[in-house]
């Protein structure tokens, strides 16, 4: 699942059905940060370097990579809530 908070409502959406009682998790922060951003506010923020795959890509070559795919989500994330927020649920998550 995926949650953001915008003017104020909390959005959850799901890339799945979802069964009453299921655990949803969540991330500490936002994840389309580049990896340098999320690791310094996980340090500032919580005081722990993250060695996740995800914020320890090798070699530099996926590092970029991660995040030019990061920043692509961002902009997908972007539209959904556009398409959403207008009251166009389906076409949100189809398109």
């Amino acid at each position: 699942a995926h949650h953001a908070w915008r003017k104020g409502e909390r959005w959850i959406f799901a890339t799945h059905d979802v069964k009453e009682g299921s655990e949803l998790t969540t991330h500490y922060v936002d994840l389309f940060m580049t990896s340098e951003d999320r690791k310094k506010a996980l340090k500032e923020r919580f005081g722990f370097d993250c060695v996740c795959r995800g914020c320890e890509p090798t070699p530099k070559l996926r590092v970029a990579f991660s995040d030019a795919r990061r920043a692509h989500m961002r902009q997908l994330d972007e539209q959904i809530y556009d398409k959403a927020s207008r009251g166009k649920h389906e076409a949100a998550i189809r398109d």
